[in-house]
C-alpha cells in the first residue's frame, strides 16, 4: 500500500510538489486578473440581471498594487 498525504484543500499535490503548485496558483492569480477587470465585470454581469432601467454606483478608481508582488509572497494561499 501506498501512502499520500496531501497539500492544499480542493487544489491537492503532493508534498514534495507544494512549491510547484504554490507557484503556479501565484502566476495564475497574478495573469487573472491583470487580463480582465473582474470589478467591471461583475457590476456587468449585475446590471444584467436587475431590471432594465437600474443602476449601480460607478466603479471606484483604481489604486496603486502592484499584483506582481503576489508572486513574491512568502504567503498566499492556505
Amino acid at each position: 500500500m501506498v501512502r499520500y498525504h496531501g497539500v492544499g484543500g480542493r487544489r491537492q499535490t503532493h508534498a514534495g510538489n507544494a512549491q510547484v503548485m504554490a507557484n503556479a496558483l501565484r502566476e495564475e492569480f497574478v495573469r487573472m486578473y491583470s487580463e480582465r477587470d473582474v470589478l467591471a465585470k461583475f457590476r456587468d454581469d449585475l446590471l444584467q440581471q436587475l431590471p432594465l432601467g437600474s443602476n449601480l454606483p460607478e466603479l471606484p478608481p483604481k489604486g496603486s498594487l502592484d499584483l506582481s508582488q503576489v508572486l513574491e509572497s512568502p504567503f498566499f494561499f492556505a
